[in-house]
């Protein structure tokens, strides 16, 4: 009984011990002003920086994975924004793709401050939960604020020059990029493939898409490139009918250079694609040629041995 006891607390001191280990990611909050005044917009930033060797993941971590979430608990006339998520690399490993971030990020977001606000200093908090992974993977949380006074002057912070750069790292649309979707292939299980065709830019590097997390269908981060320059990836239907866009960043790989912008891509209709062959099918008999074809068969018939004595008997009735 001794031993056993002995061996019990052990497991859970060792349980204990995993539990209070330090995060692999060390996380505060950043404010691209430390003065600020009402009606204004300035931009908080979460920066997460990772031990080496650790990462945290993308707004979609792929195959394995999940996103880094934020929580605001801000004041009264203040409010958060979309978080705006920089290009991240993407890893494949035992076939499994994920998207990732290694070392260092900063997830931004826009702050709108209430023209009607209360002058003062004000908290930001936040709380947050990511993923980290090495070897294995970890969730962590933690708790972050900063302050900011709210007045009659404008004055940026220290931290205002790196959100300012890690924002150039965030994709943003390219009107001269055209992207489009079709769907191939019968639909098993609720999944088909889609087919992305880019324009506008052959021949600048290997064309990728990296889908945003929906929550009523998800498209494989496993992709195939084929010949013509179409990329091939597979959409599970998880809810609803069959989606009719889909966003994400297309990325173009060269050497080391990568380039990538937000997109949504248009995907053609369900019922267009499903209907197509049928409708290929009759337009191409249409009536008066199949009137046509009954006119000439009809002759074929009155010629041939077995009917002409028919035709004698026919013309000796008259």
């Amino acid at each position: 009984m001794t031993c056993t006891l002995r061996y019990g607390l052990w497991l859970v001191a060792l349980l204990w011990s995993c539990c209070l280990q330090a995060a692999h990611t060390d996380v505060n909050l950043q404010l691209s002003h430390r003065e600020a005044r009402s009606g204004e917009t300035i931009f908080a930033a979460i920066r997460l920086q990772m031990d080496p060797t650790w990462h945290t993941y993308w707004a979609n971590g792929g195959d394995s994975g999940g996103p880094t979430v934020v929580e605001w608990e801000l004041p009264d006339g203040i409010e958060a924004g979309p978080l705006q998520w920089p290009l991240p690399q993407r890893t494949e490993e035992s076939g499994l793709v994920s998207y990732i971030y290694e070392n260092e990020v900063l997830l931004i977001a826009p702050i709108q401050i209430s023209a009607t606000i209360k002058p003062g200093e004000k908290t930001l908090k936040a709380q947050v939960r990511w993923l980290e992974c090495a070897a294995l993977c970890i969730p962590a949380r933690d708790e972050v604020e900063a302050t900011i006074v709210v007045g009659n002057t404008s004055q940026s912070s220290p931290h205002a020059a790196a959100i300012a750069e890690w924002q150039g790292r965030v994709p943003q649309p390219n009107p001269a990029l055209k992207i489009s979707g079709t769907w191939q292939g019968s639909i098993t299980n609720d999944s088909r493939e889609l087919s992305i065709t880019f324009a506008g830019f052959e021949g600048r590097g290997q064309p990728d898409f990296y889908p945003s997390p929906n929550t009523a269908y998800k498209v494989s981060a496993q992709s195939t490139l084929q010949s013509d320059g179409r990329l091939i990836k597979r959409v599970e239907k998880l809810k609803g009918e069959w989606p009719t866009t889909a966003t994400g960043l297309a990325v173009f790989t060269q050497g080391q250079e990568r380039r990538a912008f937000a997109v949504t891509v248009p995907l053609a209709s369900v019922g267009e694609i499903l209907n197509s062959e049928p409708q290929k099918r009759n337009s191409a008999y249409p009536f008066y040629w199949i009137l046509c074809l009954a006119f000439i068969g009809g002759l074929i018939l009155n010629i041939m041995p077995c009917v002409l004595p028919v035709i004698a008997l026919k013309i000796l009735g008259f």
